[in-house]
């Protein structure tokens, strides 16, 4: 499971670091950089949070909580920059998307609880 895991990170961060020659806009190269980012940190956090429960358990807590928090903010980045493809607002990427910040706030709780709620619990 973890040599699957170190795999897919080496195949994004291809793309990530080296995608932009894909395209001549210079828009879209930033787009596909910041969308790549995104999807490249939300590997390395899920591949660490999976790593972690082998390390002392008096950091672990943390650990966890400092990955989930990092998924979350990477899936946004990736997500969020793909859906609003080089479009600027006078706001994050997100709340611009989602029509302003109460709508941004309750469909990232709903988003959050769901996913806590849905993923399995890696622990043995």
């Amino acid at each position: 499971m973890g040599t699957l895991r170190l795999l897919i990170i080496a195949v994004v961060a291809v793309p990530t670091y080296h995608g932009y020659y894909l395209t001549s806009d210079a828009t879209g190269k930033r787009w596909l950089y910041y969308v790549m980012c995104g999807v490249l940190i939300l590997a390395l956090a899920d591949t660490v949070r999976v790593m972690v429960p082998n390390l002392t358990a008096r950091w672990l807590t943390f650990w966890v909580g400092l990955c989930w928090w990092i998924e979350v903010e990477a899936a946004q980045q990736a997500v969020c920059g793909l859906a609003r493809w080089g479009k600027f607002g006078p706001n994050d990427i997100c709340v611009d998307w989602f029509g302003g910040l109460d709508a941004y706030r309750v469909i990232a709780s709903l988003a959050i609880a769901g996913a806590l709620a849905w993923r399995p619990s890696r622990q043995p």
